[in-house]
């Protein structure tokens, strides 16, 4: 039994800024990357990022089988502007966690 899901979606580009998009498009990302931050962690730590990036999370507030519904919602209308924006194509994210799970015995 699935007792809890995530649903994410990452927006990448060459020249994408996730501050530039959330003030035209209102979403709001998390763990955000600018063109030319400097890199803290992986292949790009201590030099400047050759990308932006951001993600946009689905709450947990939100029922979790109203998740993707949600997502879809909120980015009605928005995917074009984000690839003016310099978005490529973006990657959606679906996780799910069961608990309780009773192991079988062959």
């Amino acid at each position: 039994m699935i007792d809890d899901i995530s649903v994410s979606i990452n927006f990448s580009g060459d020249k994408f800024s996730p501050t530039k998009a959330e003030n035209v498009t209102g979403l709001i990302f998390s763990d955000k990357i600018e063109y030319g931050d400097i890199g803290i962690r992986g292949k790009y730590k201590g030099i400047a990022v050759p990308y932006g990036s951001g993600t946009l999370k689905v709450s947990k507030d939100i029922d979790m089988n109203d998740r993707i519904l949600w997502l879809t919602e909120a980015l009605s209308g928005k995917i074009e502007t984000l690839r003016t924006l310099g978005s490529d194509e973006p990657h959606i994210y679906i996780g799910y966690k069961e608990i309780n799970r009773t192991p079988t015995l062959n």
